[in-house]
């Protein structure tokens, strides 16, 4: 919800695309700053301590953001330093739930319950836009961002329930740097042809396939003429796709490679989003960003998965901080695609970031072939 509340609010502040995809750039650069490191500081401090403070960050950012709105005192460079303070929070809270999984449920079922949680996340996916919409429609940012404050505090109730022994981390010895600790992590990634893979693709999908969702308040005010609650609609699209897309992936992952589902799920996406762009119709460009949205669901549950039960247990922190630092890559995405819609239009912009993502996942998946055959998500490693 923040992260496409905040890119509406920004283009009716200024309205210019290219500082729309600069707050995005800011919402997403932490995670290469932070993201290498993000595992590290984990195993150091552990998964608890990690994810409350995250919780507390984003809860203070948000209710701040409201203070502005309601003084009349916020601008510009308030929405970028709040969306890079919130995203050097999810660059260290999104690796310490991920990695939190196994200890929960064991590998046996971190599959199962990776596609539980992403329910719950592509329900937020659907509800959080079409809320942050009528709420920026009828109670404007101040009413959105105290809304924010609140959904970011109740986590804090629940989290104090978990089993503290589960959740602490710290498995590393303190004796190792963290610069040491680092390149351990990059090294096992180079030597797992199959967690390697994983890495290009999310490579791949955030610096030329997500960030269409940058130019999601251009399409919905220049293209298809919509306020912010249609704004909302269109931002709830794929969240919607991905919910069919999650029970789709629980069925095939017991007869289809979960590489083969992550990556030609994520073909789909990329088809699905140029379809989007070509359109000029509300309700097609509705139903193909459902379509993509059923696509992004392959992705992201076959992306945690496969690199959750192909790590060690003392991997498993820094194999998620390296996803982290592979999302990384979207702010100069964002800025790519910010750019080329300034210059020639978003739905140019789109067509060719998705023409270009569909391209480099072939060109991955033909160097990589191991991820076809990268189909028991319960085994332990795969390494060539």
């Amino acid at each position: 919800m923040d992260f496409l509340a905040v890119g509406w609010i920004t283009l009716e502040l200024t309205n210019s695309p290219f500082l729309v995809a600069l707050v995005k750039f800011f919402r997403m650069i932490p995670a290469v700053l932070i993201g290498s490191l993000s595992g590290v500081i984990i195993d150091r401090f552990g998964r608890r301590r990690v994810i409350l403070l995250a919780q507390c960050t984003q809860c203070g950012v948000a209710f701040a953001m409201a203070l502005f709105f309601w003084t009349g005192k916020a601008a510009y460079w308030q929405l970028a330093v709040a969306a890079f303070i919130l995203g050097s929070a999810w660059a260290i809270d999104f690796p310490a739930r991920r990695s939190l999984v196994p200890d929960l449920v064991g590998k046996e079922r971190t599959s199962d319950a990776i596609i539980l949680g992403a329910i719950a996340t592509n329900g937020a996916r659907v509800l959080g836009p079409l809320a942050g919409g009528l709420i920026i429609q009828y109670y404007g940012p101040l009413g959105c961002f105290l809304f924010l404050s609140f959904v970011w505090l109740l986590p804090l109730y629940f989290l104090r329930k978990l089993p503290k022994d589960t959740i602490q981390g710290g498995s590393m010895s303190s004796e190792n740097s963290p610069w040491k600790q680092l390149m351990e992590g990059f090294d096992y990634a180079r030597r797992n042809q199959v967690i390697l893979a994983v890495l290009l693709i999310t490579i791949t999908m955030n610096s030329l396939g997500f960030p269409f969702m940058t130019l999601l308040p251009v399409f919905a005010r220049d293209v298809f003429k919509v306020e912010a609650a249609g704004f909302g609609f269109i931002g709830m699209a794929s969240g919607l796709g991905s919910l069919p897309g999650i029970l789709i992936v629980y069925r095939l992952k017991a007869i289809i490679p979960g590489g083969m589902i992550y990556a030609v799920g994520t073909f789909g996406f990329t088809l699905g989003i140029f379809l989007f762009a070509l359109s000029k119709s509300f309700s097609i460009s509705f139903a193909m960003l459902f379509i993509a949205g059923i696509g992004h669901s392959c992705f992201g549950v076959m992306q945690s998965s496969l690199m959750l039960t192909l790590s060690s247990d003392d991997m498993r922190s820094r194999a998620m901080g390296l996803v982290v630092l592979a999302i990384g890559v979207s702010p100069f995405g964002n800025l790519l695609v910010g750019t080329l819609a300034s210059e020639y239009g978003a739905p140019f912009a789109v067509k060719l970031s998705a023409s270009l993502a569909a391209f480099f996942l072939i060109l991955i998946v033909l160097m990589f072939p191991q991820i076809w055959r990268a189909g028991n998500l319960n085994m332990r490693k795969l390494e060539s």
